[in-house]
């Protein structure tokens, strides 16, 4: 196995001989009093805890989002597709926001957590399995973690690594039998309005943005939804619309849901 980071994540569960494990990663802040409350949480014996946390600026001096899970109330789960309403794909993909028993982790094989090692998606698809197999959850909504805001993503990846490697997760999921149909149409829609729509008019605006490339990409990926087509479509080949698409985002935004 190479010596890149996920390796070091597939490693640790099978290291660990106690009975829960939470990786923390190494740019992440614990908030003073987090750890008690995660171990107090982690008594009651659930099989996965998600940490809620706080988005910072670089220097982790700047809160740019609050509560990035947006709940108030603590909250149990028996149900995955539960859990996934607190959880868009980059909550998924967050090493730090995870506390559960040692069997929860290396959900995947191996092979599949280096197959999506390629677009960093390895922890994403291993959290899907995990939540899967292990169903018994629950939502620490107290904001426990400062989180540096995602920089990873340059000009050229975005849209390979993060909305690509996230359908070839999702393709994946739907083959084992872990994510339902309309279950990855709903994670879809909302990696579409949430991050893809803000990518395009971004990039628009650098004058960085490769046109065709991310249609085709886009399109063999996230193709069925209408909102694609009315929404990305429109923002990726129009010029001036984003007052338009905004109004339409707001009005028909949760038909994909």
């Amino acid at each position: 196995m190479q010596y890149w980071a996920e390796a070091n994540f597939y490693r640790l569960p099978k290291l660990a001989a106690e009975k829960y494990l939470y990786m923390i990663g190494d740019d992440d802040l614990l908030k003073q009093g987090a750890l008690s409350r995660i171990v107090g949480e982690l008594r009651r014996e659930p099989d996965y805890l998600i940490v809620n946390y706080d988005v910072y600026d670089a220097a982790l001096e700047r809160c740019v989002k609050a509560n990035k899970l947006r709940v108030t109330d603590n909250q149990d789960s028996v149900d995955p597709m539960k859990c996934l309403q607190y959880m868009d794909g980059s909550a998924m993909s967050f090493l730090s926001g995870w506390a559960a028993r040692r069997e929860f982790f290396n959900a995947i094989s191996e092979e599949r957590y280096r197959y999506f090692a390629q677009w960093g998606m390895s922890i994403q698809a291993d959290r899907y399995f995990g939540i899967w197999r292990f169903p018994k959850g629950k939502l620490l909504a107290t904001p426990c973690l400062k989180t540096r805001q995602n920089t990873d993503f340059n000009d050229d990846n975005f849209f390979s690594w993060f909305l690509h490697g996230s359908a070839e997760v999702f393709r994946y999921a739907q083959g084992e039998g872990v994510l339902p149909k309309e279950g990855i149409r709903r994670r879809k829609a909302i990696l579409l309005r949430g991050y893809a729509l803000q990518r395009i008019r971004y990039e628009r605006r650098k004058g960085t943005f490769k046109r065709q490339a991310t249609y085709s990409m886009l399109r063999a990926d996230y193709g069925e939804l209408w909102s694609f087509w009315l929404l990305c479509v429109p923002t990726m080949f129009v010029p001036g619309l984003g007052t338009a698409l905004t109004v339409a985002r707001r009005l028909l935004g949760r038909k994909d849901d």
